[in-house]
């Protein structure tokens, strides 16, 4: 939820690189970040990386891309609170809108039950959020939360399971 800078993407591309595993990635965003900042990002930490990254941002939106023959990318530009998750069969989700003081209507229990239903038995979701509220109304819907260790200098984020 939120393609951002694609550093999601890249992470879940580097994690899959040497196996077996086969990844459709679909990210729902309404406001694409400007090429002239991707250009700036350093993200990627070897060539192949930096192709991949490359890839992922000049694929078109609403078109699914197979970027290698592991990572199908689906880049949907629209807006979270109206999208039909109907569709969607999905076993990760990496919760990455910008803070619920930023954006509250991303944050609602509509929305998480939305994310929750188009969830697999045993899937994820995670988040850079670990404010109460939040991990309370995801566990008002259904998931089964747990604070985790941060990430990048965040202290604490967030991971629920669908049991």
């Amino acid at each position: 939820m939120g393609f951002g800078t694609g550093l999601n993407a890249l992470t879940t591309y580097a994690e899959i690189l040497n196996s077996n595993k086969k990844v459709v990635y679909q990210s729902i965003e309404l406001f694409p970040v400007e090429r002239s900042i991707m250009t700036t990002l350093n993200y990627a930490k070897t060539p192949e990386e930096r192709a991949f990254f490359e890839k992922i941002h000049q694929a078109p939106w609403n078109q699914k891309v197979t970027i290698t023959p592991q990572f199908t990318l689906l880049k949907i530009k629209a807006n979270l609170v109206d999208f039909d998750f109907s569709n969607l069969n999905v076993d990760v989700i990496y919760f990455d809108a910008f803070s619920p003081d930023k954006q509250p209507d991303l944050w609602s229990k509509e929305v998480f039950e939305k994310v929750f239903n188009a969830t697999n038995d045993n899937g994820i979701i995670t988040t850079y959020c670990a404010k109460g509220v939040v991990r309370r109304t995801m566990r008002d819907v259904g998931f089964t939360m747990e604070r985790i260790p941060g990430f990048s200098g965040k202290r604490e984020m967030l991971r629920g399971i669908k049991k």
